[in-house]
């Protein structure tokens, strides 16, 4: 996937989207210089562009400029790590639908980091579909909208608004 953005960057210039993907790609791997350098580059392309500004894009620049600043700080990079791995537990539990473990694996994975999306919408869902819980099935959808535009989590909260 590395080689495929970068050469995509080559053949076809710079863009939000490349550099975003390029920030996520390193992120996940723990190269918090490599990711802080793509997202700081897709920031500066939406700025230049005047994308900032435009409310479609708005979880896409929050998501980018929060993990750019765990970027930068060595302990919350780390910590953003550990809930990763918290993540990657919560989904092998919510496969075996031992929804407690996953429930909980996916809370550690928002407290140590607070821009883990999929956490958040699998939080939410569990909430929702399983504790009746819509009013933290909101509150968990609501929190990944704020850093993701996928219409998963868009669908989720009208599906979540009509069950309350």
């Amino acid at each position: 996937a590395e080689a495929c953005f970068l050469k995509d960057v080559e053949d076809y210039g710079e863009s939000l989207s490349r550099h975003r993907a390029l920030g996520d790609l390193y992120f996940s791997w723990g190269k918090a210089s490599e990711a802080a350098l793509h997202y700081e580059s897709a920031l500066k392309l939406a700025r230049t562009e005047g994308l900032i500004s435009k409310s479609e894009l708005n979880p896409e620049i929050t998501f980018m400029q929060h993990r750019l600043a765990l970027c930068k700080n060595e302990e919350a990079f780390r910590k953003a790590m550990e809930g990763e791995a918290a993540l990657q537990r919560g989904l092998e539990a919510q496969q075996k639908k031992d929804w407690t473990a996953a429930y909980g694996e996916f809370k550690a994975a928002i407290e140590a980091d607070p821009t883990n999306f999929p956490a958040w919408n699998n939080r939410g869902s569990i909430a929702m579909n399983i504790y009746k819980d819509f009013d933290e099935a909101a509150r968990c959808f609501t929190e990944a909208a704020k850093l993701s535009a996928a219409p998963v989590i868009r669908q989720n909260l009208i599906l979540v608004k009509k069950a309350r």
